[in-house]
């Protein structure tokens, strides 16, 4: 008997403290509320959703994991699958640039502040091997919460056609310099010998791709813009608020490096996701995806001293913004480092010339 009573009050007192436990967080429960579909997307609380003093999941769609910064959830599977979440309506979205843009990092740090897998038109295995598992995904299953592409078109010819893009616009001079160093070193992060910079290669490949980098954000701009909301010819499209185009967000890859943390969260609320793992990004901005070495804007300009390639990256610089301005994208390439300004007479060695 007296065992009995002993026991029982032993479970009053573990209920007890369990339900003190669970009191003490639903001021952050409530602090949140559930989303609404309207007629083209879905609309979410204007603040975005914190670690700080928050559970450790999620109580809105998407249901991940705010602690643990390397779990991962897809979209519209498992805890978040339709038989859990009725009715979800999400446009699907494209994360697109030229090569050379920084597109797979930008990935690694949409997943961490989401907790949701990417995807990718692709199926690229290194990338599957190194941590991104939505590579492979089929894209049309919309299990994945953005999708990357380069090519206007590879969305549509890959059964995935978006519904609105974020277009990755980096300075072309080092957009280049990456896609060199991706293709012949065979590697997402990898470099080049410095001496396959100065060679027959480097020349060749910026004759053949330089307008082909800068007509692949054309071609996107063209596409998605909205043509009755048309910036003026200098306006800065990179500091728009993220809902100015419903299905089109410009973002630079040049303050996505120096703000991080802010240009994420402009991205987030231009998709539509509650959900901001701050902690999740401030412990890893960097991932395995992002070459460490970075030259300086010199070293980048004696690269294209020589007068072909300094007079094709003009011509396809000025191509650029003038298609840019002519489509109402305002300015694109307010964040450009101006490489092509840079005296280089006296900065290049002659190896380097």
């Amino acid at each position: 008997m007296k065992r009995d009573i002993r026991f029982k009050t032993f479970l009053l007192l573990v209920l007890g403290i369990l339900c003190f436990y669970l009191y003490s967080y639903i001021p952050n429960f409530c602090k949140f509320s559930i989303p609404v579909e309207s007629e083209n997307h879905l609309t979410f609380p204007t603040s975005l959703l914190t670690t700080t003093k928050a559970p450790k999941w999620s109580n809105i769609w998407p249901r991940v994991d705010l602690i643990n910064c390397s779990h991962r959830e897809y979209m519209n599977k498992g805890i978040n699958s339709p038989k859990v979440i009725k009715n979800l309506r999400f446009l699907r979205t494209g994360l697109v640039s030229a090569p050379g843009s920084g597109n797979t990092w930008i990935r690694f740090l949409i997943e961490q502040a989401t907790g949701l897998w990417t995807g990718s038109v692709f199926s690229d295995k290194s990338l599957h091997q190194g941590g991104l598992e939505g590579e492979i995904e089929q894209c049309h299953k919309n299990s994945t919460v953005i999708i990357k592409a380069h090519h206007s078109g590879q969305d549509e010819r890959s059964n995935c056609t978006f519904e609105r893009i974020v277009l990755v616009v980096r300075d072309l001079h080092r957009c280049l310099l990456a896609e060199f160093n991706r293709q012949f070193s065979k590697s997402h992060v990898g470099v080049v010998n410095e001496t396959l910079l100065h060679s027959e290669a480097w020349t060749k490949f910026i004759q053949q791709n330089s307008y082909g980098s800068a007509n692949i954000n054309v071609n996107w701009i063209s596409r998605f813009i909205e043509k009755t909301k048309k910036l003026k010819e200098n306006d800065d499209p990179f500091t728009l608020p993220a809902n100015y185009w419903k299905t089109l967000l410009l973002v630079s890859y040049e303050r996505m490096k120096q703000d991080p943390m802010n240009e994420l969260e402009r991205i987030l609320k231009f998709m539509g996701v509650p959900v901001f793992r701050e902690y999740c990004l401030k412990k890893n901005p960097s991932g395995e995806f992002r070459r460490g070495k970075v030259k300086s804007a010199e070293s980048i300009a004696c690269l294209y001293d020589q007068p072909q390639l300094k007079s094709k990256m003009d011509l396809t610089i000025q191509y650029l913004i003038k298609s840019s301005k002519k489509l109402g994208a305002g300015n694109i390439i307010a964040n450009f480092e101006r490489i092509e300004n840079i005296d280089t007479n006296e900065k290049c060695i002659p190896s380097e010339r």
